[in-house]
């Protein structure tokens, strides 16, 4: 199984019979769906744990920002030990859920995570590579448009130009698109 087409024929290459079955199908709709009455108290939100490859610095620009993401426990001992503090440093105007509603180091519940989708206007996808990922869809299944820098895993599988603006990894260029998909 894999989530991208480019996955399908690297794998085809090497005699491989890959399915294209995005990982996303198992994401579950009675969960993650518009909120009648929901409020847009944010510009956007980024449901990503703090780990460096997800890129949090590039939203610095994005005026009213919540943040979704629990301390990668995988980081501790590393070199990046301490990125979770430098995010918390360079975006110190942002709104950190997780630190509100949840325990150190703890996940919030999926149908918590909606409720906090249903408060912003744009979701916001930032890393440059990774699987298929959840939030992704779950920001489009919660109503929300997505702000998404180039990527390559399979994030985009359900992008479509309507909903979602794919912009260079820039903070003002991903502001300005936040600020689009807004109006």
């Amino acid at each position: 199984l894999v989530n991208a087409e480019a996955e399908a024929e690297m794998l085809h290459r090497f005699g491989e019979e890959p399915l294209l079955a995005h990982q996303n199908i198992f994401i579950d709709e009675a969960v993650f769906q518009p909120l009648p009455g929901a409020s847009r108290e944010f510009d956007a939100v980024l449901n990503a744990k703090m780990s460096p490859f997800k890129r949090h610095a590039l939203a610095k620009d994005v005026p009213n920002l919540a943040i979704i993401g629990f301390d990668d426990p995988l980081l501790r001992g590393t070199r990046h030990e301490g990125y979770p503090s430098s995010v918390r440093e360079a975006l110190s105007g942002a709104t950190f859920v997780n630190d509100l509603v949840a325990a150190p180091g703890q996940m919030i519940p999926r149908v918590e995570v909606n409720r906090w989708l249903n408060r912003a206007a744009v979701g916001l996808m930032l890393s440059a590579a990774e699987g298929g990922n959840f939030a992704s869809t779950e920001y489009l299944l919660a109503g929300l448009p997505v702000v998404s820098t180039a990527s390559i895993g399979g994030r985009d599988r359900y992008f479509d130009p309507l909903d979602c603006i794919v912009c260079e990894a820039d903070p003002r260029l991903i502001a300005d698109a936040v600020g689009a998909l807004k109006e």
